[in-house]
């Protein structure tokens, strides 16, 4: 949209609205893409607030601002159903806050997990950005590449630099995001990408970018990553076959990156001393208390602990990034306190965790939103299948972007939600959306 702007009586200039749009997305991408990707995750006082949590605070609160000032300026602000959805769980994050009894805790979030209220809304920004403004350009997919690559590397190296380099290592994986299950989250949301780009493109360097990724995918040592990955790899691998004109071609790429997978998980298992497939078989060492429940049984205590602070907290919840402050006070002191000394500051089920911090009301507006968005993509790539081919560009971005949000909404079952992290599935739904809103030419 081009409109004329006065300067001085009568002298005007012609301003591309679109294009100052297209710069504050770029921009916008650059920065979520390489500076908030490679940023260590360190906390500082006096607030505990994380610098990633900062970070996109700060970043979406001013591209939103300069959003909005543009589309006030065009006169094409204006609300639709999912901008509804967001005020009215904004609403009850809002009145979550209110009437918690920790009011230290709910705007900023002063458990090391940084996600009170500011840090939630920048979510939400996030995605009202890439809702409105999502235009694929190659030169910001491989800008996001090139952070991926960085970033799954330092992993590795976090992992066995000791054995490379004699340099001491944590022998995890958790790359900027300083904790490994939210590193394993945030590489399960890009992985699947690659894979339906290796199997719908002749670009080996998608095999070399999955392969790297999955390696530190391994090296973060979850149960949770790996048993999400195995479900996706799974399901895509026989999406590829379904979808192929040739079987032939589709067969020996699946045998390909097959082997690849497991040579990679083979070598990193022998160097680490079988540690890889003792925690798929749930022999992680840990504390005294969670090497006598193991992962389920940990998980599970966890989930009856967190129901029963839900049930005295249904409406509001106790607060945004207030559990372990709930617990602390209310839970810990008692002699049936089934964790010990381990105090639990989540609930380590993302839907639970809305539930019992922001209300139940809140989680249900949070899922049906999710839910909205789900079924009206698959309704889009119904009607493209049918339009355009399952093989066009359209239904293959189609795919790779389902791909990643039901990746991440399936391993946020027994996981927990991080600054590092969230603000990236935030855009994948923005994406979502622009996607089945407009006809967008991707690869």
């Amino acid at each position: 949209m081009i409109k004329k702007v006065q300067l001085y009586r009568d002298k005007y200039i012609d301003v591309d609205t679109d294009k100052i749009k297209g710069y504050i997305f770029n921009f916008f991408c650059v920065i979520l893409f390489t500076l908030f990707i490679i940023i260590p995750d360190y906390q500082f006082s006096p607030f505990s607030l994380t610098v990633k949590s900062i970070s996109i605070i700060s970043i979406a609160t001013l591209f939103f601002m300069l959003l909005l000032c543009v589309k006030i300026y065009e006169k094409s602000l204006k609300l639709d159903k999912l901008d509804v959805f967001l005020l009215i769980y904004t609403f009850f994050i809002v009145l979550s806050c209110i009437f918690s009894k920790y009011k230290t805790n709910v705007i900023l979030g002063v458990y090391g997990r940084s996600e009170g209220l500011l840090t939630l809304l920048s979510y939400m920004m996030t995605f009202y950005i890439f809702k409105e403004l999502f235009k694929y350009n190659k030169k910001i997919f491989n800008l996001l590449t090139v952070s991926l690559i960085i970033v799954s590397c330092y992993g590795i190296y976090q992992t066995f630099g000791d054995k490379v380099l004699g340099m001491p290592t944590s022998h995890t994986a958790f790359g900027t995001i300083s904790n490994s299950n939210m590193f394993s989250s945030f590489l399960t949301l890009f992985l699947p990408i690659y894979i339906v780009k290796y199997f719908k493109s002749n670009s080996k360097i998608n095999l070399l970018v999955s392969s790297v990724i999955f390696a530190a995918l391994v090296c973060s040592k979850t149960s949770g990553g790996y048993i999400t990955f195995a479900i996706y790899f799974i399901v895509l691998c026989i999406y590829s076959l379904i979808t192929s004109d040739n079987k032939k071609k589709a067969w020996l790429k699946i045998a390909v990156i097959l082997f690849t997978f497991s040579a990679i998980f083979l070598l990193l298992n022998v160097i680490s001393s079988n540690g890889y497939s003792n925690e798929i078989m749930q022999n992680r060492k840990g504390s005294e208390q969670y090497q006598e429940m193991g992962f389920a049984n940990g998980r599970l205590t966890i989930w009856k602990l967190t129901l029963d602070v839900l049930k005295h907290n249904p409406i509001f919840g106790v607060g945004p990034d207030s559990l372990g402050q709930e617990i602390l006070f209310n839970y810990m002191l008692r002699p049936d306190y089934p964790l010990g000394n381990i105090l639990v500051d989540r609930a380590h089920c993302e839907y639970l965790h809305i539930a019992v911090t922001t209300g139940i009301p809140s989680a249900i507006v949070y899922i049906a939103f999710v839910t909205y968005i789900a079924i009206t993509l698959l309704i889009k790539y119904i009607n493209t299948v049918k339009e355009k081919g399952v093989n066009s560009k359209e239904a293959i971005f189609i795919v790779a972007i389902a791909a990643s949000v039901a990746s991440y909404l399936f391993q946020a079952g027994a996981n927990i939600s991080d600054p590092g992290v969230a603000p990236f599935f935030f855009a994948m739904l923005g994406i979502c959306v622009k996607t089945f809103k407009n006809d967008n030419k991707n690869s």
